[in-house]
């Protein structure tokens, strides 16, 4: 029940440099998320959240760390918990395709 952009995008340089991930926490759910965005091939993280409430969502935000254009193979690891207690619960996984421009 959690959703996220399957193909986000940004740019690499300049002052605006958030990429639109589009991850949502559906009032819904009842549960807290947290995601990872690891690149396939380096095995490393280049995004993270906090813990997301239920009803929220994080529209955009910038890389862990700067990367040089093109595409990328990832999969976001979507971590979910109790909301009372914020005892963990399980996680999900969804592979997209991050592309940054110049």
């Amino acid at each position: 029940a959690m959703s996220i952009n399957a193909t986000p995008s940004g740019k690499t340089a300049g002052s605006d440099r958030s990429i639109n991930w589009l991850i949502e926490n559906p009032s819904n759910q009842g549960k807290l998320i947290r995601v990872e965005i690891w690149r396939n091939d380096t095995e490393e993280i280049i995004y993270e959240t906090g813990a997301i409430q239920p009803g929220n969502y994080v529209e955009s935000a910038p890389l862990k760390k700067e990367l040089p254009p093109g595409q990328y193979d990832c999969t976001a690891r979507f971590y979910a918990y109790k909301e009372e207690n914020e005892s963990y619960i399980g996680q999900a996984a969804a592979r997209l395709t991050l592309t940054l421009y110049e």
